[in-house]
C-alpha cells in the first residue's frame, strides 16, 4: 500500500475559498481513479491562510 500525506497552504483568503469550493469535486474525481482505495482531505486546526 502507498499512502501519501501533504499540506496545502493558501496565501490569501480568496485562495482558501477557491480550494473549499472545488474540494468536493476533487475528492469525487480522485476516488474514481483506478486502484484508488481511499482518498480524504481534512481541514487543519488553523484554517486561516499562511502568512
Amino acid at each position: 500500500m502507498i499512502r501519501l500525506r501533504g499540506h496545502l497552504r493558501c496565501l490569501t483568503p480568496d485562495e482558501a475559498a477557491a480550494v473549499r469550493a472545488h474540494r468536493a469535486e476533487h475528492i469525487r474525481l480522485t476516488r474514481t481513479e483506478p486502484a484508488c482505495l481511499s482518498f480524504e482531505i481534512a481541514d487543519t486546526d488553523d484554517p486561516s491562510p499562511s502568512r
